[in-house]
């Protein structure tokens, strides 16, 4: 994190910023490149179907931060 800018030396990750993070990553997420990345390593490329924004919003969602 630190190396790409995102958190700087000093900086902690706390709940917010992991948060924040993966929200703006979920949100810029190309999901049909995403998929055709995955899909050689995948046995059932058919499970890929539900992959959208909105699942990886609800996964992130499902995260608990302690």
């Amino acid at each position: 994190m630190i190396q790409s800018g995102r958190l700087k030396q000093d900086e902690q990750m706390n709940r917010e910023k992991f948060f924040a993070l993966t929200t703006e990553a979920v949100n810029k997420l190309d999901v049909n490149q995403a998929r055709r990345e995955v899909e050689p390593f995948v046995k059932n490329p058919d499970a890929l179907e539900v992959w959208s924004r909105e699942f990886f919003q609800d996964v992130v969602r499902r995260i608990v931060v302690v």
